[in-house]
Order: structure tokens, then C-alpha cells, then sequence
């Protein structure tokens, strides 16, 4: 398929863009270009001239579904292992600031 060059377009033809925003002016402006009332009936024979055209094909926008599906990496840690860990991270952390605290004393009174 790859060795013929009309196979080779087709294949690596885009399909699909994923599109950002700055603003949400430009996110309705987007959404409202292809969206089709009573009134694109009736003038579609002359908006066929004007429509903005990739690859030959109309350009159509859709909005993104919201992303439910992400799997977050510790999102399944509930109960007794969140709590167990908070508190391994609190003791460690407290014995972390002990002995700088201890180091600092220490080098302050030799310094003395």
C-alpha cells in the first residue's frame, strides 16, 4: 500500500485537528462558523463559493468532549493507604526539619 503513491496520500491524509483557544470568543466563533440553520438552506448555493475549503473537503468544527476519562495516577489511593500516607509524609517530613534544625544549632553554638 505504502510503495503506491495514490495509497500513500490517502493514508497520510489528516483527518482531525485538535484546536486550543485563548479565548472563549474564538472557541464559539469556531463552533458557530459550521453550524447549519434554515437560513444556510437557502443561501448554500452561494455560500458554496465562500466556504473555507482543506483538502477539498469543508471545514467543520465540533467541540471536544470534557476529559473524564483520564486515568490520574494515585486517584485510586482512598481510606486507610491516603491517611497512612499522609502520615509516613508528616513524619518524615517533621524529622527532616528536626535535623536541620538540630545541624543549624549545633554549627551556630561551635560557632560561637
Amino acid at each position: 500500500m505504502v510503495q503506491d503513491p495514490d495509497m500513500y496520500v490517502k493514508l497520510t491524509r489528516p483527518v482531525c485537528a485538535f484546536i486550543t483557544f485563548e479565548s472563549d470568543d474564538g472557541y464559539n466563533e469556531a463552533l458557530s462558523y459550521t453550524k447549519k440553520g434554515w437560513l444556510s438552506k437557502v443561501t448554500a448555493a452561494e455560500d458554496a463559493a465562500t466556504t473555507a475549503n482543506i483538502l477539498g473537503r469543508p471545514v467543520e468544527f465540533t467541540a471536544a468532549t470534557e476529559p473524564t476519562n483520564i486515568i490520574w495516577e494515585n486517584r485510586w489511593v482512598k481510606g486507610v493507604h491516603l491517611y497512612k500516607r499522609v502520615v509516613i509524609a508528616i513524619i518524615l517530613i517533621s524529622i527532616m526539619i528536626a535535623l536541620s534544625f538540630s545541624f543549624i544549632l549545633i554549627s551556630k553554638s561551635s560557632a560561637i
